[in-house]
């Protein structure tokens, strides 16, 4: 595995440090085939070997500059060649989009032993720093599935489990048919996942889509029911729903990022669906959709709770009280459901170079 104080300030050491990281691995796997076959048999071996070296060279000079101008660190940038020299994926052919808390690059998938690999991909890239969540870290370090690890996990490591969890909820909402990614495979901070788009153009956001009034009420009764899915069956609250993260792709509501999203039974599980609500409400309202409910008729449609209430201080204060009250028993429920659902999902890569 690659040292942790080794220099990969440039892709020439970067495509040295992988070459020789392929070395060994080939060679291994020589040792082991000689036992099994003559002579003549090594000489295809040495063959193999000999392609899977050119093949680095070729594929890093196709998309090395792509990520270099990006703010990706070189240990990441040699992640993203692994993936493309292991097979996953073909190519990596630019940036989508770049938030606070990651960048997302567009893929052509290739062909893994393991598992069908979509035409087009997106890497959703965590960055590796902890500025960008120190603000964030009520929607892990609250959620009864991760707070035990987060807090034995250093900085770098907690990141990681940022890109973990999102596999897991959206793990969750592919098991109820929520329209979302598909889970590829994770490696590390490295979310790969289908891409929501065609031919390298990526799905409107809702915000952005200039849909006709029929389509506008069309997604709205398909984003009411999606959040009671993601509320009733798959145990989640999205806790950042805004038209700005949901796309309009063949007629249909696709939900994305949601690295972020908890259970209800998060101590602040219900204020962050209540959140959701009055996002949802203010834009399809603002939209003209003429059957758009309250923000308050919303949450109570969702949740399944008879809060009867129309001013907000006063709805906060019951939702408050609800979760204070409701603590302990949710806290147990949580982790049965936690445990019932993570077992199977999307393969890890090996982490053999922390």
């Amino acid at each position: 595995s690659i040292p942790q104080d080794a220099d990969t300030s440039s892709d020439l050491m970067l495509a040295q440090m992988l070459q020789m990281e392929f070395d060994r691995e080939f060679d291994t796997q020589l040792r082991r085939e000689e036992k099994k076959f003559n002579g003549e048999s090594k000489e295809g071996l040495v063959s193999v070997i000999v392609k899977k070296k050119n093949r680095v060279g070729f594929k890093m000079g196709q998309f090395s500059s792509v990520i270099s101008e990006q703010a990706v660190d070189s240990k990441t940038r040699l992640l993203m060649f692994k993936m493309v020299n292991a097979g996953i994926l073909e190519n990596i052919n630019g940036c989508i989009s770049t938030g606070k808390e990651s960048v997302v690059f567009h893929a052509d998938g290739g062909s893994f032993e393991e598992m069908i690999v979509p035409e087009e991909c997106v890497l959703k890239v965590f960055k590796t720093t902890l500025n960008e969540f120190k603000n964030r870290d009520k929607y892990i370090k609250d959620d009864y599935r991760f707070k035990d690890r987060f807090s034995k996990l250093n900085p770098r490591k907690i990141i990681r489990l940022w890109a973990e969890k999102e596999m897991h909820n959206l793990a969750r909402m592919k098991k109820a048919g929520i329209p979302c990614p598909d889970v590829v495979i994770l490696k590390k901070h490295i979310l790969v996942m289908s891409f929501i788009g065609q031919n390298q153009v990526p799905a409107p956001k809702l915000k952005e889509a200039n849909l006709s009034k029929e389509d506008l009420t069309k997604a709205y009764y398909q984003v009411v029911q999606t959040m009671q899915q993601l509320y009733k069956e798959c145990n989640l609250v999205h806790a950042d729903l805004s038209e700005y993260n949901m796309l309009w792709h063949d007629g249909q509501v696709w939900l994305i990022d949601v690295s972020q999203s908890v259970e209800p039974t998060h101590p602040h599980g219900l204020e962050f669906l209540f959140r959701d609500c009055r996002n949802v409400a203010t834009f399809f309202q603002k939209s003209g959709v003429a059957e758009a409910l309250s923000v308050y008729e919303l949450f109570n449609t969702v949740s399944g709770l008879e809060i009867s209430c129309d001013n907000e201080a006063d709805f906060l204060a019951q939702i408050e009280a609800l979760e204070k009250m409701n603590e302990d028993h949710v806290q147990k429920r949580s982790k049965k459901v936690f445990t019932n659902s993570c077992d199977d999902g999307p393969p890890l890569l090996d982490d053999d170079d922390d």
